[in-house]
């Protein structure tokens, strides 16, 4: 028998998550980016830190594809050959490590959080979030990354 419960509320929170994106686009009304922010808290609470290592890799990829017109080729290949390095580790363990080094992703970030003003405080309490999981892990005298 298999539960039938963790793919329903993992269906439902990216559900929420496009749909409130979609009346994004389409209304203006960005009230709808809190859904978003709770689709992905559920998301979170169900597949633990390798949701975020993999929401940060694999959103600046995104964000490194999609500002590749404003910043300089240098910056973008280096995001690019950094992104080949994580992806050739193969671990989803230590990513965040390897992340949170690539400095053509945090440009990135930088731009997009300049751009979209409402998502600081979310992005914020993100990171916020990891450094007090990863302090906890540390204290216990577990594997951080």
């Amino acid at each position: 028998m298999v539960d039938i419960i963790y793919p329903l509320i993992f269906a439902l929170g990216v559900g929420l998550i496009y749909y409130c994106w979609w009346k994004v686009r389409r209304t203006g009304n960005y009230k709808f980016s809190y859904g978003m922010i709770a689709g992905i808290i559920v998301l979170w609470l169900l597949s633990g830190d390798e949701f975020f290592n993999s929401l940060l890799v694999f959103g600046g990829a995104y964000l490194l594809w999609h500002y590749r017109q404003i910043i300089s080729p240098t910056i973008l290949f280096y995001g690019i050959f950094s992104l080949f390095i994580i992806f050739a580790t193969g671990r989803t363990m230590s990513i965040n490590r390897y992340a949170y080094g690539c400095v053509s992703l945090a440009i990135c970030w930088g731009i997009f959080l300049s751009r979209h003003v409402k998502l600081n405080y979310f992005i914020i309490l993100w990171f916020i979030i990891m450094l007090i999981t990863s302090s906890i892990r540390f204290a216990q005298g577990l594997w951080v990354a």
